[in-house]
C-alpha cells in the first residue's frame, strides 16, 4: 500500500483529472440531448439556449453580440476548468518518479 500511495498515485492523478475535465466538457457541451430532453426555456443548456436566441430574430438576421456573449461564458467556464486542474499536470510525471 506504501508503493501505492507513494509512486504510483501521484502518477494517476494526471489521467483522473483529464477524466475528469472531458466528461465534464462533453456534458458541457452536449446539444442533441438537451435538445431532444428538455422542453421548457428555463432548463435549456447554454449551447441550446444559444441556437434558440440565435435564430430567435426575424427570419434570416443573427444578432452576433448575443451570440458571441454566450460563446464567451461557455469558454470562460472550460479555462476555469483548465487553470484548476493545471497543477495535477504539472506535478504527477515528476511526483512518482524522483522520490529523495
Amino acid at each position: 500500500m506504501t508503493t501505492f500511495t507513494r509512486v504510483l498515485r501521484p502518477l494517476v492523478v494526471a489521467g483522473i483529472a483529464t477524466t475528469v475535465l472531458y466528461a465534464f466538457l462533453f456534458s458541457w457541451t452536449e446539444f442533441l440531448g438537451a435538445l431532444t430532453f428538455t422542453t421548457n426555456d428555463w432548463i435549456y443548456t447554454l449551447p441550446v439556449a444559444l441556437v434558440n436566441i440565435e435564430s430567435s430574430d426575424a427570419y434570416g438576421q443573427i444578432n452576433y453580440g448575443v451570440l458571441i456573449a454566450g460563446a464567451v461564458i461557455a469558454m470562460i467556464t472550460r479555462i476555469i476548468m483548465y487553470v484548476a486542474f493545471q497543477r495535477f499536470y504539472v506535478r504527477s510525471p515528476v511526483s512518482g518518479a524522483v522520490k529523495g
